[in-house]
C-alpha cells in the first residue's frame, strides 16, 4: 500500500521541531508489498517509480492532480529463473 501524507511542521512545548499529520489517505493498493516510491518530475509532470521485490516488478505511475497514481507501464519484470530454452 502507498499512502499520501500531508504534514505540517510546528514546534513542541520545548521548542523542538515536531510534525502534525494534516491529511492521510491510501493512493495505491496491491495484493503484494510495494516499496517506497521514487518520486520525480519530468517535463512538468510528476511520476512515481514503485518497486515490488515479491513479484519482481518495477512500475512507472503518473501522479495525477488529485494525487492518485495512474499506471503508465511496467519498466522491468524479472523472468522466471528457469527457461524452457535451458533444457
Amino acid at each position: 500500500m502507498i499512502r499520501w501524507l500531508q504534514i505540517k511542521q510546528k514546534e513542541n512545548k520545548e521548542g523542538s521541531p515536531a510534525f502534525e499529520i494534516i491529511e492521510e489517505r491510501d493512493i495505491l493498493e496491491e495484493k503484494y508489498h510495494l516499496s517506497y516510491p521514487y518520486i520525480f518530475t519530468h517535463e512538468n509532470k510528476n511520476y512515481a517509480l514503485i518497486e515490488s521485490h515479491r513479484v519482481n516488478k518495477l512500475e512507472l505511475y503518473e501522479v495525477t492532480e488529485n494525487l492518485s497514481l495512474k499506471k503508465i507501464k511496467t519498466i522491468f519484470e524479472k523472468p522466471p529463473l528457469l527457461s524452457k530454452y535451458m533444457d
